[in-house]
């Protein structure tokens, strides 16, 4: 009888464990442990400033992405190569301005909307606060990696928005997002940690409709290097 009991005791264990293996992560606790792993050795809250950028080659002509944020309200990217900006947009507290080929773009909600998204280190700080926008596709192996799939829904209730983590590392390695000018895959690739404490990847793969590609190597990331509001204007 005692054995019969510990056999089935042994067997309801096994069962429980091996269910809570199997069990499906939840989209907060993938989100936030990108979030964890990215500033793990330098915490957000000690971030006062923050200039990424990537220096990019398209059709063999350099690209240079600029990225500024000065928390908590403040942002600023701009996108050009040599002297000629293709396209600026910024954030300083609730002031937003977007500027593509030197033609001034009207800012409506959607603009704004926009902009906001952009407007964090890493996009797990906005989508960790609408949750109720992300659901848990599964898990699959994306190029050769073991990953966690999460989809993102607009407005309208579309998921455009695919979003793909390590599950050895806990970092995004992939972005899908579908346009109805097409779709724009990015890669995250050689993830390292940053003289300035922060993890982030060394390199990123933008392809436009499967056809136009622009490959992205971090030039540098600077971190409370003292930006003020005048350093996001244009």
């Amino acid at each position: 009888m005692k054995k019969t009991l510990l056999s089935i005791t042994l067997f309801v264990f096994i069962t429980l464990l091996s269910f809570a293996q199997n069990a499906a992560p939840s989209v907060e606790s993938i989100l936030n442990r990108c979030i964890q792993e990215t500033f793990k050795k330098l915490p957000l809250d000690q971030i006062k400033d923050c200039e990424i950028v990537n220096v990019g080659n398209a059709m063999g002509r350099e690209m240079m992405f600029t990225n500024r944020y000065l928390l908590p309200n403040g942002f600023m990217q701009k996108i050009g190569s040599g002297e000629q900006i293709f396209m600026y947009q910024s954030k300083i507290n609730d002031t937003y301005n977007m500027v593509q080929q030197n033609n001034q773009v009207p800012i409506d909600d959607n603009i704004k909307k926009l902009i906001d998204a952009n407007s964090y280190i890493i996009p797990e700080l906005g989508f960790i606060k609408k949750l109720d926008k992300i659901k848990y596709i599964g898990a699959d192996k994306v190029d050769g990696v073991d990953a966690y799939e999460l989809s993102v829904s607009d407005e309208s209730g579309e998921n455009n928005v695919h979003l793909f983590y390590s599950v050895s590392l806990g970092l995004r390695i992939k972005m899908t997002t579908e346009t109805k000018q097409g779709n724009v895959d990015i890669s995250y690739l050689d993830y390292k940690e940053y003289p300035c404490g922060l993890v982030f990847y060394s390199k990123m793969s933008i392809i436009y409709n499967s056809q136009f590609t622009i490959e992205n190597d971090v030039k540098s990331i600077k971190v409370n290097s003292g930006l003020k509001p005048s350093d996001l204007e244009k």
